[in-house]
């Protein structure tokens, strides 16, 4: 078998392995997805643990994937490489010319999936970084809580120390929010303001962190609403990293003290309790903390519209 013979049937070899490879290599298509859905971190039925440990997993296999796929370019680069040295030696410039331009065609290939696997790794590490973060709200509570200045949208001056000694109430809304419009249309957080407003010991304030703050709209919504606390602007999301808001609508109470004393949903009615029994969480230590007693259930899973603050500068 002369050289070229052999060049011709060592090409055909190599095309038809990485052929046969590319066909039955679970999740070859572009980016390399899976057949099997990714877990999400956002995944509510998980607790906090249990999301860290499948994201964990998760990485570990596309870091397991990345260092496959080097290995499999480093080899079929390899070969080509030597298949390119017998076609300058046999002075086969057509085929010299194609497998110049499969080697670039393949390493062009293997690094463009290689670099899709890196950019799902290092989103979901973001994404790991940022829940880690926002679960320290839960470890915040009996903590004194961050202190701030800010502007209402009406141009109102919020200063937090103006309100040593008395409750704070933060209520994160967004007016494009399904579950906060739920909660305004059916007058929940609107009665539940109005019925603590009168306490001298309570100060009720609205948070927006959500970007973009249309003042319009906002101002539009308090109207149309009838609150008639201030709604603070925060479309830096200073204040919502300050507390690690997660969602809206959110309750964040500061008792007297100064510290953090819930944080959480306002009741569980989003989603309707399969009982039908609604209990409201912010009411329930709004009270409790009025009567000097310690906050008995201080932490609820906030339902609702993500504050993405990762977003918000």
């Amino acid at each position: 078998m002369s050289h070229k013979i052999a060049l011709y049937a060592l090409l055909t070899a190599i095309l038809i392995n990485q052929t046969a490879w590319t066909q039955a290599r679970p999740g070859a298509a572009p980016g390399l997805r899976s057949d099997r859905r990714t877990e999400t971190l956002r995944d509510r039925a998980a607790s906090p643990g249990e999301a860290r440990v499948n994201a964990q997993r998760q990485i570990a296999e596309l870091n397991t994937q990345i260092m496959r796929l080097k290995a499999e370019q480093k080899a079929l680069i390899t070969e080509l490489k030597d298949l390119q040295d017998l076609a300058t030696q046999e002075k086969a410039e057509k085929t010299l010319e194609k497998v110049t331009q499969l080697i670039k065609a393949k390493e062009s290939d293997y690094d463009s999936r290689i670099n899709a696997l890196q950019q799902r790794v290092q989103r979901m590490a973001t994404a790991m970084n940022t829940m880690a973060k926002r679960n320290q709200a839960e470890n915040r509570v009996n903590t004194q809580a961050p202190s701030f200045t800010a502007k209402s949208f009406t141009g109102q001056d919020i200063n937090f120390s103006d309100y040593k000694g008395k409750i704070v109430v933060l209520e994160w809304l967004n007016p494009e929010c399904q579950y906060t419009k739920f909660a305004y249309q059916k007058n929940k957080l609107p009665a539940l303001a109005k019925q603590y407003s009168y306490q001298k010991d309570v100060v009720w304030l609205g948070v927006c962190s959500t970007p973009p703050t249309n003042p319009t709209a906002i101002l539009n919504f308090v109207t149309q609403s009838s609150i008639e606390h201030p709604v603070i602007n925060d479309a830096s999301g200073q204040i919502a990293r300050l507390y690690y808001a997660k969602a809206t609508p959110q309750i964040i109470i500061v008792d007297k003290d100064g510290k953090i004393a819930y944080t959480g949903a306002f009741d569980n009615s989003l989603p309707k309790p399969k009982d039908g029994k609604v209990i409201g969480y912010a009411a329930n230590a709004l009270t409790e903390l009025l009567e000097g007693k310690p906050v008995t259930l201080p932490v609820t899973p906030p339902i609702g519209t993500p504050i993405k603050t990762d977003r918000i500068r």
